[in-house]
């Protein structure tokens, strides 16, 4: 298959490899060969611990995996390249010092893994031949242990939610609290430090113990979505428990993103993470328990909170100015001081929204974002497809009934399941949590309405912009036939073999064209949303995809987009 890989790790040199179509990746984190950097220095030099064998294997794991997950790349960008090129498959060799134990439990690790990331992870381990010692990568000072404790532990990634929990840890609960940092990039490393520095200074009864972690390939490699990532900070913050001699540690992640019902169908895979879902967390929880032999626990705080819960739980607690330090953009290259954040990935959609909804904007202004949230132009393709069918899950929630709600979102069956607890108390919690979630997105998008009125009415705000895409049926209607009366962008063929569509053209197949004309006659009933299943019963083929109907046609995700119905698509028009 073309994405598989074969990924050897530390010198292993196995009897056989499946054959694949690409070279051997080797990845080694000691040597002059070294290109996987696992380096802790800061909160080593104050403490001496024995850590058991099984933590340290753990680590050159989570590394491996971690490095190996951003040199085998998805196919790049782009809900074109859902299907086939999306999933992968790893092959992984890796020596490790308890082989034995990794050979008899390595499923709890693809399966977590494979719930991560959607992709197959084969695991064959092997006894690992004068390994390095765990202090070549955690250096412990001399002198004996010190009178450095912890009673807690929580990954710190600089972001919103981490900084929140960081707050309730310290300052409310005041107990003395591990941050583990991850560090892989030297841009975001230097902001997360000015943040921590920034925080310190409100912590003057506990002080923070920090413990960053720099694990990363070098040279980093080019896929960017990276869902490994929350195995390697969960694997860190792991060890750094053990250290302290605690079975515990926690991720600050509202429940909105942690949970993250699919918006629409070509972002289940493309942009729908699942890095703290009960799930993952239920799976990181198993395999440190297996590997410490009594209960550990990995628990999320924030499960029901929303991110403008966070934001208002940060200024209610007088943090609200380091909200300014903190980032969320997925797009880190691209980012500088003047614009740490795009305003168009996800991310940073949800930032924004949250700080407009809080009535924090003042303390994260528009002037930090590339894309304005509300005005600002977007060119058509995944971003915006996604900002988009935000503001539709948005209505959709807002008047969605119970009964609606849980059947058209059948994944919250299993959510239930994973939470845990009472079945109906946590269905209620779910509800709960997704209507005012989808409050506080609306009531941003109105008070933009209010607030550009006048430049909606004038048609001077850009089509593809959030608040015209969001507008109210009539005047966005009215706005898209203006468009297309006068500028003559959209047209077809009378066959619909050919079609014109904001400035692209567009060939089908005479099937294809079938499907076309028929969401081309229902948008211009004004009923623009059709379901896949209708379609592919008028073609004669309704046990087949529409999708692939469409493989060899850029249309699919372009000019053919989903609808805000499940099941649904539409012309982009």
């Amino acid at each position: 298959m073309e994405n598989d890989a074969v990924i050897l790790c530390s010198k292993v040199q196995p009897s056989s490899v499946p054959s694949v179509n690409r070279d051997p990746i080797r990845l080694q984190t000691v040597g002059k060969d070294w290109n996987v950097k696992i380096k802790c220095d800061d909160i080593c030099k104050c403490l001496t611990v024995e850590m058991p064998e099984v933590f340290v294997d753990l680590l050159e794991i989570a590394s491996y995996v971690y490095s190996a997950d951003q040199l085998v790349t998805r196919g790049g960008d782009g809900v074109q390249n859902v299907g086939e090129k999306w999933h992968r498959t790893f092959h992984f060799y890796i020596p490790v010092r308890k082989a034995e134990f990794w050979s008899s439990h390595h499923e709890v690790i693809s399966e977590v893994l494979g719930f991560l990331t959607e992709d197959i992870f084969l695991f064959n381990f092997s006894e690992y031949k004068d390994p390095p010692k765990f202090t070549e990568y955690f250096p412990f000072g001399k002198g004996g242990k010190t009178d450095l404790e912890a009673q807690e532990v929580i990954t710190f990634s600089g972001g919103l939610d981490s900084l929140g929990g960081a707050i309730q840890e310290l300052l409310i609960e005041q107990h003395p609290t591990a941050l583990v940092t991850h560090r892989s990039n030297p841009k975001i490393s230097a902001t997360t430090k000015s943040l921590l520095k920034e925080f310190d200074l409100k912590c003057e009864k506990v002080k923070p113990i920090h413990v960053p972690v720099w694990a990363n390939k070098h040279p980093q490699g080019t896929e960017t979505t990276q869902r490994t990532r929350s195995f390697l900070y969960a694997s860190l913050a792991a060890t750094v428990a053990t250290m302290f001699g605690l079975s515990r540690i926690k991720f600050y992640e509202n429940g909105v993103t942690s949970l993250n019902l699919p918006i629409a169908d070509q972002i289940t895979s493309s942009r729908a993470t699942r890095s703290t879902h009960p799930r993952a967390i239920n799976g990181f929880a198993e395999l440190f328990s297996i590997m410490a032999e009594k209960e550990f626990k990995v628990e999320l705080p924030f499960l029901w909170k929303t991110k403008t819960d966070v934001l208002t739980f940060i200024g209610a607690n007088n943090c609200q100015d380091l909200i300014q330090f903190t980032r969320s953009c997925s797009h880190t290259i691209q980012a500088t001081n003047e614009k740490p954040h795009c305003g168009e990935c996800s991310q940073c959609v949800d930032r924004r929204f949250a700080a407009l909804a809080s009535g924090l904007e003042a303390y994260d202004p528009a002037d930090y974002y590339r894309t304005d949230l509300l005005i600002g132009p977007r060119e058509f393709g995944d971003d915006r497809t996604m900002l988009e069918r935000l503001a539709g899950f948005a209505v959709d929630i807002d008047g969605i009934t119970d009964v609606q709600f849980f059947s058209r979102y059948p994944q919250l069956a299993q959510i239930v399941n994973d939470i845990g607890g009472d079945c109906d108390a946590t269905a209620t919690d779910l509800l709960k949590l997704y209507r005012r979630h989808a409050g506080q997105v609306l009531s941003v998008i109105e008070a933009g309405h209010k607030q550009y009125a006048g430049d909606l009415v004038r048609n001077k705000l850009p089509d593809s912009c959030l608040l015209v895409q969001a507008a109210p049926k009539p005047q966005k209607e009215g706005l898209i036939t203006t468009e297309i009366a006068e500028n003559k962008t959209t047209a077809h063929s009378a066959d619909f073999c050919s079609v014109m569509a904001r400035g692209e053209s567009y060939t089908f197949t005479s099937r294809q064209a079938q499907a076309v004309q028929l969401l081309w006659e229902n948008w211009e009933e004004g009923t623009p949303e059709v379901s896949q299943h209708y379609i592919l019963e008028e073609l004669g083929s309704p046990n087949s995809r529409l999708r692939d109907s469409f493989k060899k046609s850029n249309a699919w995700g372009r000019l053919i987009v989903s609808g805000v119905r499940k099941g649904t698509i539409r012309l982009n028009l």
